[in-house]
């Protein structure tokens, strides 16, 4: 996977009819799927203005890489919408196709996190894990 320096950029939005997508790059693909969640809670709401003051732990494992990244946001989404949180912290360990992560955040007060979209689903609409040039992307629909 080529490596990224300090100064590139972590992650980008991709303009799509009525859906937004992400890419998330990394020097390893576990920074990559920690960048995408920070990019996907980044269309929900400010990500800067969320503490790390809850902490959940994830334990995930997929027949694939790409399916365990769509396993990985929707299981964020789900914790999201459930406990009426928001995160901004991930620290993910992969091994082949098994995932286990800290994700760290607050409750949400919509005061303090004005929200800017709704997330209904992560879809497979060009859903792309790729190691050799060092990113991820997936599509949400909003």
């Amino acid at each position: 996977m080529k490596g990224i320096n300090e100064n590139m950029k972590k992650y980008e939005f991709i303009e799509h009819t009525a859906d937004i997508g992400v890419r998330a790059y990394g020097k390893n693909l576990s920074e990559a799927f920690e960048n995408v969640a920070v990019g996907m809670f980044d269309i929900i709401s400010d990500t800067s203005k969320i503490d790390r003051t809850g902490e959940y732990r994830i334990d995930l494992e997929a027949d694939n890489i790409e399916q365990l990244l769509v396993d990985w946001l929707s299981e964020l989404l789900y914790i999201h919408e459930t406990k009426n949180v928001l995160l901004s912290g991930f620290n993910i360990e992969l091994n082949k196709n098994k995932l286990r992560a800290r994700v760290y955040g607050e409750e949400l007060d919509k005061k303090k996190h004005p929200i800017k979209n709704e997330i209904k689903a992560v879809t497979y609409h060009i859903l792309e894990v790729n190691e050799k040039e060092g990113y991820v992307q997936v599509l949400f629909d909003i």
